[in-house]
């Protein structure tokens, strides 16, 4: 079980690589997006982590906040990882 200090270093973590995603994104057209493999790894990446951060994030926490997308958060971490080849 999560401690709130744990869950608050979870979060910072996720905030992190919403903003590196962020940063490494802006400005970046659809068409050059798609066709930057490094910039895909990047985003993937930052995701799956996002997503495994979520799911640490104790269920008291997730409780506490559901303005977040918790499930939604923590199934796309599932869907980069295990269903690589099905998304777009």
């Amino acid at each position: 079980m999560s401690s709130q200090r744990d869950d608050l270093v979870y979060v910072e973590d996720m905030l992190a690589r919403v903003r590196r995603i962020r940063t490494k994104t802006r400005g970046v057209t659809w068409p050059r997006f798609r066709d930057d493999e490094d910039l895909h790894d990047i985003v993937e990446r930052s995701i799956s982590i996002v997503g495994e951060a979520a799911r640490k994030v104790s269920k008291q926490f997730r409780d506490a906040h559901p303005e977040v997308p918790w499930a939604d958060t923590m199934s796309i971490r599932h869907k980069i990882v295990h269903d690589h080849f099905e998304v777009s």
